[in-house]
């Protein structure tokens, strides 16, 4: 994901896991998980992400086999804050709901706070504001009347102020529900209220109360400098210049944007400076210096790129730091087989030495081979089983990868489209261009990279229970009413042709959802024989039929590829009706 915000990272690190909580150890080992705990949190502040992430596992791993349960509720709190560092978020919300559900199960109501805040966060850094929001609820209504969970009360109301801002567009909202966090760090942590006073600031800014959002700015400003969080103000900065840009304030928005630049690269942090160089590439070219507004834009596009390309080859190197470790893993048990062989072989001698009689030596020999095979059969499964997870990581990975990316380019190709106007001048029509085509030819390479993924139903059960299960999900999630008619004596075929019919089908419901949601829509699939046939009707006035969509070329591309017939595709009663029929 391009999107840095540093706030919430040093804001999800300010849980204060032990804060008004103490867990007394039932056995004599967990003196050392603690040591474990202690040494991880150590690693943790000294950015040592992936030595820090290997102390905690060692920690979960020794407190399950005690069974000392309050101090896994420690080990999941202080694992997710490591991957929610790491950007791993998916991996921390897996740590958050074990969290949560054990911190329910031991009635713990701090833990049950801290693990509802941990998973709002993190679903918050992915954008899923529609997951994030009701844990921010859940962790507001479950603080009442817990004090020891206050300052992580406090953390909530600001967080969830901010996506009411973004994601709801409610800023006065927002700005009602920070200010609740601010009243709890006036009286429990007044360290906390530089961050809260940033995100009332662009509440107030959204609000056009513009002279007390300069207010509010200064005054997160003064606290950061009074606590030496310099990290902290770089952010602050592109925010501050934003309202003055907002205001069509130009040359205060130019100075705070031009301190914005050296601030970060003094402190070495690529977002706030690619930031600061787009507002004063807006402020510019507002103000009528396009030759400067293309200078600072070519700053902001360069280290955008390279923001993006730090990000993918991060991702990049852990995917490969993970393969490395699961060879060693491989190759070490294949050694530890190897050398219980090599103790098999031993015995089958020394015992064919001591018996010294043909008959029984015989029986030895036949027993010991015969053990060995099942020994070498067992190896090969193991390694099978190996190879097969090594592949189902892989594709994990991948379609993460494709998610954060893939999001992200998107919004920079539409975002470049914007920027073109008719008073650019060539050059910058040529700049902007060139980027565009190197995003898409980027966000291609994206998309080619994790097209062999296959969804676990149709990889497990098959095209039936995979389409109904598609048809369910895509019910639930969005507005639109999709029906699907399977005929009964549909009893399957080949994988290669189930999966792309299967992706026919989540092509038509994409854009179903896109040119028409909220309309019925009508799906069927039928065997006749030799030919697979399959069936489309939505309730569109004929709205598909119209559009240039790439959901709708890549259903041609799919059926084609199958060598598939488009029997009719028309209009018919303000419905488009779409059937195709395929060898099979």
């Amino acid at each position: 994901m391009i999107k840095a915000p540093l706030f919430r990272i040093i804001a999800f690190l300010l849980i204060p896991i032990s804060s008004g909580y103490s867990a007394t150890a039932q056995q004599a080992d967990s003196t050392e998980i603690n040591k474990l705990i202690d040494k991880a949190t150590e690693l943790l502040n000294n950015n040592e992400l992936d030595n820090a992430l290997r102390e905690i596992t060692k920690a979960e791993k020794a407190a399950k086999t005690i069974q000392w349960k309050q101090g896994l509720l420690k080990i999941y709190a202080r694992k997710s804050t490591i991957q929610n560092v790491y950007n791993r978020h998916y991996e921390a919300i897996a740590t958050g709901l074990k969290g949560y559900e054990l911190s329910r199960e031991l009635a713990d109501k701090y833990y049950e706070v801290l693990f509802n805040r941990s998973l709002a966060n993190n679903y918050d850094m992915l954008d899923n504001y529609k997951e994030a929001i009701p844990y921010y609820q859940k962790c507001l209504a479950v603080s009442v009347n817990v004090p020891s969970a206050a300052v992580l009360r406090g953390h909530c109301f600001v967080e969830i102020g901010d996506a009411y801002r973004l994601y709801l567009k409610k800023p006065a909202k927002a700005r009602e529900l920070i200010q609740e966090g601010i009243n709890i760090y006036r009286e429990k942590s007044p360290e906390a209220l530089g961050y809260a006073y940033d995100y009332l600031g662009e509440a107030l800014t959204d609000l056009k109360l513009y002279t007390l959002a300069n207010e509010t700015f200064l005054k997160s400003r003064k606290i950061y400098e009074q606590n030496k969080e310099f990290y902290l103000i770089p952010e602050l900065l592109f925010h501050h210049a934003n309202l003055f840009l907002v205001q069509r304030k130009y040359k205060e928005a130019i100075t705070l944007a031009k301190e914005g630049v050296a601030y970060s690269q003094k402190m070495n942090t690529i977002y706030g400076e690619s930031e600061a160089h787009k507002v004063l590439y807006l402020a510019y070219k507002r103000s009528g210096s396009p030759a400067k507004a293309l200078e600072h834009f070519e700053f902001y596009t360069a280290l955008r790129d390279s923001l993006t390309k730090a990000n993918v080859d991060n991702r990049f190197a852990q995917v490969e730091t993970e393969v490395q470790l699961q060879k060693q893993e491989s190759r070490i048990k294949e050694l530890q087989l190897q050398q219980q062989n090599n103790l098999l072989k031993s015995q089958k001698y020394l015992l064919y030495f001591l018996l010294f009689t043909l008959l029984l030596s015989g029986l030895f020999a036949y027993y010991f081979i015969r053990q060995s095979r099942k020994l070498k059969l067992k190896n090969s499964k193991i390694s099978e089983a190996l190879l097969i997870g090594e592949t189902t990581e892989r594709q994990r990975i991948a379609l993460q990868v494709r998610d954060s990316i893939g999001s992200g380019l998107s919004s920079a190709i539409w975002g470049i489209d914007l920027l073109v106007n008719d008073k650019m001048t060539v050059k910058e029509k040529e700049l902007i261009a060139k980027l565009k085509k190197e995003l898409e030819k980027t966000y291609k390479s994206v998309t080619l990279l994790s097209q062999n993924l296959r969804p676990e139903e149709l990889e497990n059960k098959g095209l039936v229970p995979a389409l109904k299960a598609l048809v369910r999900k895509t019910n639930l999630s969005s507005g639109s009413n999709f029906t699907m008619s399977i005929h009964k004596e549909f009893l399957g075929t080949e994988p290669k042709i189930e999966f792309e019919v299967y992706y026919i089908f989540l092509e038509l419901i994409l854009l179903s959802n896109k040119i028409i949601p909220g309309k019925e829509v009508e799906f069927g699939i039928e065997r006749m024989g030799k030919y697979l046939k399959l069936y489309y009707k939505a309730e569109d006035e004929g709205k598909i039929l119209l559009s240039d969509d790439d959901h709708l070329k890549k259903v041609f591309f799919r059926i084609e590829t199958l060598d598939g017939k488009i029997n009719r595709l028309k209009s018919e009663n303000n419905n488009t009706v779409l059937i195709v029929q395929i060898k099979v």
